[in-house]
């Protein structure tokens, strides 16, 4: 039975992937100094439709699931302004004055070799369906593969783990983003994440906000392309990587300590990979 269920998960994380495009947008604002990219080509989903053609497709769907004219139309702009986000290139933070001890601080290893089998959580179901609903309104999409990350054991949500294989890693890969649900206690309070590997540090992000928390993407192409380079053909022995995110906050734009704010991460986070 034991082989069974790790067979069972085995498939799911290796095919946890729709054809599908995502991107976000940072509406930072006590950043003074951020600087937006350029279009990017690689936006995990583009607007290709006209706005009538998409209001058209989703005043059918609204139709079909029933509700009353203004609750439609409150649906309707919910969704447009989801997929709108999710089509925005990406803020990049420069010269931000980070506390020099950060309170939120997160371990992240990323394991090489044989695919440990891990089953989704509810943030990346959550994630897929939205992507899933703007593609069926018409957005461009692209395939994304999700890859769950679970919780150390006994490090107390501090510590994140995930699994690459070398199948994974040989793909054409445009995108790779790491998604983060932070918990948060004031609309105020801005978080800005950091990431550390072999010394170097990087803090390119989107984020979206909810009504108790935040879901913050980080670009993490760098990892991707450095875990290429120590690839091998043969990937038979187990190789960690690691990194260290910190979370920098700020409550009306002066650096405040994040344990204060209820700040820490609601679900273990996930990698969403865009590839060709």
């Amino acid at each position: 039975m034991g082989t069974v269920w790790l067979w069972i998960c085995l498939v799911i994380q290796v095919s946890w992937t729709f054809p599908m495009h995502f991107r976000k947008h940072n509406g930072l604002t006590l950043l003074r100094n951020k600087v937006e990219s350029p279009g990017d080509p690689n936006n995990f989903i583009k607007i290709s439709r006209t706005e009538h053609h998409l209001k058209e497709r989703m005043d059918t769907f609204l139709e079909i699931i029933g509700g009353r004219r203004s609750n439609r139309q409150d649906i309707l702009k919910y969704h447009r302004a989801q997929c709108t986000y999710m089509s925005q290139p990406w803020t990049r933070s420069q010269d931000i004055i980070y506390q020099q001890d950060p309170s939120a601080m997160f371990l992240f290893r990323v394991f090489t070799g044989p695919l440990r089998p891990t089953f989704p959580h509810q943030n990346l179901f959550r994630y897929m369906s939205r992507i899933y609903r703007c593609c069926k309104l018409g957005f461009t999409c692209k395939r994304v593969k999700g890859l769950q990350g679970t919780w150390a054991r006994g490090a107390g949500k501090k510590e994140v783990e995930f699994s690459i294989d070398s199948e994974i890693i040989n793909l054409s890969i445009l995108r790779a983003e790491l998604h983060l649900e932070v918990s948060l206690r004031s609309n105020q309070l801005s978080v800005v994440p950091v990431l550390t590997a072999k010394g170097v540090t990087f803090s390119s992000f989107t984020e979206l906000r909810s009504d108790h928390g935040m879901d913050l993407a980080l670009d993490v192409m760098f990892l991707l392309q450095m875990l290429k380079e120590t690839d091998t053909e043969e990937m038979m022995n187990e190789e960690v990587t690691e990194l260290s995110l910190a979370l920098h906050c700020f409550h009306n734009e002066l650096p405040v300590p994040c344990h204060l704010y209820g700040v820490s991460l609601l679900h273990p986070p996930f990698l969403a990979l865009q590839y060709e």
